[in-house]
């Protein structure tokens, strides 16, 4: 009895160690630099034993943010600032160092910054910089290089206080080319929405998922975007699934959309057992206005040259020579000018007031585009789009199939006794008894057609009527793309 009192009260100290260590976080969310602390699982026998649960630090950066000051600095990257603190050296990313009356660098509890090859950092310049790998230039005099720091594993570090950690001698490392970014601090990396461990993760349940989305020239913060939902995981599927709030970053790693929502795939996946079924892709789907624009990007039409320049989608020198004509011809001679294949310049005289006026007589002007014929081709769903009047040259086709199914059944094998019970006699029970069965189809009868020159259309109901499958099909169009005889692009989705 006593062992289980003595279990129940060392689970209850580790739920107050995980209350804490919450508190502590969240406590620190608006602190530079500070690294989350997360709590490591405890084995049955550590609880057992009332042993408190391992903390570890989280390493992911946090978000860097411009300040303009010249001493604050963030590293981008592994590592550590080196800060003394009388006699010890500790180690710290909050990057918020102000300038001392002796020319020393210190952090906001007043530890002193340390430069590479040990000693504090001393700059006798206010007007001095910081270089990218941490050089610290007077001019461009080198009077110094900040000290950059890892620990050999997470393990090593002990937090000290709000972001501050000791880490032993013999465990550190200096970094010899360090990126460090003056006038930037970097943010704590707690987030106050659900946290989850890593070893709390179940995947039959949860999916890792690539976001991405195309931002349009121009858009306004609230506008929708449709985005394209990937597992990059081992999930079989997304089907019924929630995307939670996710950030779209840009090159600049700024935020310009949140995507979230519910999750449409386009098949399915099933599997008990032996057997298993599918139906297209249902690790990837698509949600039209799935994403919410935060970040307004605004289109500078006119260039300096007041002109603005138009440029074609699909380039074609016939193309935009139609659409200078075209331009010509409604808004007066010499205003449209070929630039390119892909580009017409068009000149704009007035004043910035009549410029919407300008664009909306622009938008009016009709221009026959130059069709180009293409066969849009989507393999997750087995879809094909093109136009009826896209031309085949002269082509026989040869399509066989092979079909390989395999089954399995399982079945319980009981003993059977003359007499007595089963307690009487020693290693008996029952066993499962597994069966597969491999059954191979071949067509008795390849198909093989002959077209003439003729079109996709005819084509596709020709090898629909031999029983041809969607798949099978697109398979015939990438190869008769490839033999010369389809003339179109083939877009693959």
């Amino acid at each position: 009895m006593s062992g289980l009192v003595d279990a129940a009260a060392a689970m209850m100290r580790m739920s107050s160690q995980r209350i804490d260590n919450a508190a502590q976080n969240v406590a620190n969310v608006s602190t530079p630099g500070y690294k989350r602390q997360v709590r490591s699982s405890a084995s049955a026998s550590e609880v057992f034993n009332a042993t408190l649960a391992r903390m570890r630090v989280d390493l992911r950066d946090g978000k860097l943010t411009e300040t303009s000051r010249p001493f604050d600095l963030a590293i981008s990257g592994d590592g550590f600032f080196a800060l003394r603190a009388g006699e010890r050296i500790l180690y710290s990313r909050q990057g918020a160092f102000t300038l001392d009356r002796e020319g020393h660098l210190v952090s906001p509890q007043g530890y002193v910054l340390q430069q590479r090859g040990g000693g504090d950092l001393a700059i006798d310049a206010r007007a001095a910089t910081v270089a990218a790998d941490g050089t610290v230039l007077d001019g461009a005099r080198p009077i110094g290089r900040v000290a950059v720091v890892r620990p050999r594993g997470a393990d090593d570090l002990v937090a000290i206080d709000g972001g501050v950690f000791a880490i032993a001698e013999e465990a550190a490392e200096t970094i010899d080319t360090p990126l460090v970014r003056a006038g930037a601090l970097e943010a704590s990396n707690v987030s106050l929405g659900t946290t989850v461990a890593d070893e709390e993760i179940n995947s039959r349940n949860v999916a890792v998922v690539i976001v991405t989305a195309t931002l349009p020239a121009s858009a306004n913060v609230g506008d929708r975007l449709t985005i394209a939902v990937s597992s990059v995981g081992d999930a079989r599927s997304l089907a019924g699934g929630t995307l939670l709030m996710t950030p779209l970053l840009g090159p600049d790693q700024r935020t310009y959309a949140l995507a979230q929502g519910p999750v449409l795939a386009g098949g399915y996946d099933f599997k008990n057992d032996l057997n298993r079924t599918q139906r297209n892709f249902p690790t990837t789907a698509i949600l039209e206005g799935g994403a919410t624009v935060e970040t307004a990007v605004d289109a500078q039409l006119l260039g300096s040259d007041g002109s603005v320049g138009f440029v074609l989608s699909e380039p074609s020198f016939e193309g935009a020579s139609r659409i200078a004509a075209a331009v010509n011809d409604r808004l007066g001679g010499g205003v449209a000018s070929v630039r390119n294949a892909d580009e017409v310049r068009i000149a704009f005289h007035g004043d910035r007031a009549q410029f919407a006026g300008f664009m909306v007589r622009l938008e009016q002007v009709s221009v026959e585009p130059v069709r180009i014929p293409r066969v849009v081709i989507n393999e997750r769903t087995g879809t094909i789009v093109a136009g009826g009047d896209v031309r085949i040259s002269s082509v026989v086709i040869a399509q066989g199939d092979l079909k390989v199914t395999i089954t399995g059944e399982r079945s319980a094998s009981q003993p059977g006794f003359l007499s007595g019970f089963a307690s009487d006699f020693d290693n008996v029970g029952s066993l499962v008894v597994t069966n597969s069965k491999l059954t191979v189809e071949d067509r008795a009868h390849d198909t093989v057609v002959s077209f003439p020159n003729t079109t996709v259309a005819d084509l596709v109901q020709g090898l629909s009527r031999a029983r041809v499958d969607t798949r099978g099909i697109i398979s015939v169009l990438q190869a008769i793309k490839a033999g010369g005889a389809l003339h179109a692009a083939i877009l693959v989705q």
